[in-house]
């Protein structure tokens, strides 16, 4: 079973002052912030609960505990979706490791990473150097490790995030790491700094994303 968790980061936005001769910001033209297109995701292409599919160019059985797959591998399980340019699966399925051009997507998120490590008896998943984008929710960044955990839930490394297309980031969060606990977004944020066009405008070592 592929582990999936919610990614919902709290965005804080910094209110520009103006001189007394300058206008009223109710006289002004409303800021706008610039919007990345969420990502969809399309349910009814998933297996039935507790089913997993492989499709690949190429197979290879090993003593019947490994298989490889290579060429276009295309994995499905009931709740998420893992291509790639090869894949390995041990030990009848209790561990699988995607590499190379991998794109992950649930019902939450869509990340594309260098490599996928799925640990099936702890439920866990691990991703890294990551570009990933919110499903259904405006919002994209990078990081360079993402944790799902089923038990404790997400951790973010190196992270960054803004509701900007990549290249086009009129204003950025970063932050060292970012856990979210199981089931909610209560969670922790380290060494957060935002960033308005490449200018940081401050800095937080450690606060608590909230609802």
């Amino acid at each position: 079973m592929l582990v999936s968790a919610t990614l919902l980061p709290t965005v804080a936005f910094a209110q520009e002052t103006t001189a007394p001769n300058t206008k009223p910001l109710s006289d002004a033209a409303p800021m706008a912030f610039c919007t990345v297109e969420p990502v969809t995701f399309n349910s009814k292409a998933l297996m039935p609960k507790g089913h997993v599919k492989v499709e690949a160019n190429r197979t290879e059985i090993i003593r019947d505990t490994v298989a490889l797959f290579s060429g276009n591998v295309d994995i499905t399980s009931d709740t998420a979706v893992i291509s790639a340019s090869q894949a390995q699966v041990n030990g009848s399925g209790r561990d699988l490791i995607a590499k190379g051009d991998v794109t992950y997507q649930d019902a939450q998120l869509k990340v594309e990473s260098d490599a996928v490590t799925l640990r099936s008896e702890e439920e866990r998943l691990e991703m890294q150097n990551t570009r990933y984008q919110l499903t259904g929710f405006v919002g994209q960044g990078a990081a360079k490790d993402i944790v799902l955990d089923t038990d404790s839930g997400i951790m973010l490394k190196e992270v960054s995030f803004t509701t900007c297309p990549e290249g086009e980031e009129d204003w950025l969060i970063r932050a060292s790491e970012i856990s979210l606990e199981k089931g909610t977004v209560w969670g922790q944020a380290k060494h957060t700094r935002f960033y308005i066009a490449d200018v940081p405008v401050f800095y937080l070592p450690y606060c608590f994303p909230s609802k």
